[in-house]
């Protein structure tokens, strides 16, 4: 290169940058590579300790309150508090920056850099306003970014970038009832309705769960309403059978239904235990029970509309069709056969509703006393 000149960076990309060649010579060829100068990774400094404090701080996260409250126009005034905790031994540099598709959000400051010692722990404040007016589709959530570096005494080492969404509970005025049948259309493939774990709770004890669809497909493995990982409860209709999943007692209950299923048809689905006894209907009728009574284990990870949950919340096995009638209840709503309702009305036992009149913006309205709206993502939306 330079071999010790002056040299102006003009585009290290296009070799302005100082560097060393290594020539590798063959019989019938001779090859050449440039690295630049710096690049070259020091690897007695890559030790398993460094390794396991760098992946500490890939999975950290930043914890964020209080809930943003949104007022039925899409105004928000508020302010967050974000704690940054450096989980490693090595110091730390963080960026945080705010950002989002919808020009609405306004947050002060901007961005922050902080550095931080190791162990360490910093709480940030950030004033947040979004400017109100039609909430539509257009209504985009607001994000964090946050970007590290740990710091080792021979180089920094970049942290993969991660983004959080602050919390934000919708006051949403009730749309109107439709007025011909209305429904949720997943596409089976990115579609689903979000219901974040921290908008509703379901108390250990005798609960029900049900929903109508209609699929026009099955697949091997199909998640119809889940909150299920390791946990919890949920619906699936993979390979044409109905099946309720409910955790007791470190174990996953699970009811299969044996008759298969039909695609382009309306079903009524129901999971119920009432203390004693999980049993699931269809069409109100009893397709299989089984005694059993225990404690259900609780989870973080969102109720899914749609398709399974994994363990970092994200969607799979997604689930293709028509979906209507959500409801989550804390009592055991059905002992015996019965005939399912049309439409379900919000009791005191009612922890979700959705009905699917209509979308609103990006959520779905939750007819229960939580208010817990799902937003919709990847594609689905109310059909009539």
């Amino acid at each position: 290169a330079t071999v010790g000149g002056h040299q102006n960076g003009t585009a290290p990309e296009a070799g302005w940058l100082h560097e060393f060649h290594i020539v590798t010579v063959r019989p019938q060829q001779v090859a050449l590579s440039a690295v630049p100068v710096g690049e070259v990774m020091d690897v007695r400094e890559l030790t398993g300790a460094l390794a396991d404090d760098v992946g500490r701080l890939a999975r950290m996260r930043p914890k964020i309150e209080p809930m943003l409250d949104m007022s039925p126009d899409g105004s928000v005034y508020g302010g967050i508090s974000v704690r940054i905790a450096n989980p490693v031994g090595h110091a730390v540099d963080v960026t945080l920056a705010s950002a989002s598709a919808d020009s609405r959000w306004i947050v002060v400051p901007d961005h922050t850099h902080l550095h931080l010692k190791p162990h360490e722990t910093r709480d940030l404040h950030f004033d947040v306003h979004r400017q109100g007016g039609e909430l539509d589709r257009t209504w985009r959530p607001l994000r964090l970014t946050m970007d590290a570096d740990l710091l080792a005494p021979g180089a920094r080492y970049a942290i993969p970038t991660v983004q959080v969404e602050p919390p934000v509970r919708p006051r949403l005025a009730a749309p109107a009832r439709a007025d011909a049948p209305s429904f949720l259309d997943v596409n089976g493939t990115t579609g689903v309705a979000r219901v974040a774990s921290d908008l509703f709770e379901l108390h250990d004890g005798p609960m029900t769960l049900e929903c109508r669809f209609n699929a026009r497909r099955y697949s091997e493995r199909m998640g119809l309403l889940c909150k299920t990982e390791g946990s919890e409860y949920g619906f699936f209709v993979g390979n044409a059978r109905p099946a309720f999943y409910l955790h007791l007692n470190g174990r996953y209950v699970e009811l299969v239904g044996e008759d298969p299923l039909e695609t382009d048809r309306w079903y009524h689905i129901a999971g119920v235990y009432d203390g004693e006894w999980v049993t699931l209907y269809v069409d109100g009728r009893e397709v299989a029970s089984v005694a059993r009574s225990g404690h259900r284990l609780p989870n973080g990870l969102p109720l899914l509309i749609g398709a399974d949950v994994n363990g970092s919340g994200q969607a799979v096995s997604h689930f293709d069709g028509l979906i209507d009638g959500v409801r989550l209840s804390s009592t055991a709503r059905y002992d015996g056969a019965f005939e399912p309702a049309d439409r379900f009305e919000p009791d005191a036992s009612t922890m979700l509703l959705f009905e699917m009149d209509a979308e609103i913006a990006v959520w779905l309205f939750d007819e229960s006393m939580h208010r817990a709206h799902a937003v919709m993502e990847g594609g689905v939306g109310v059909k009539r």
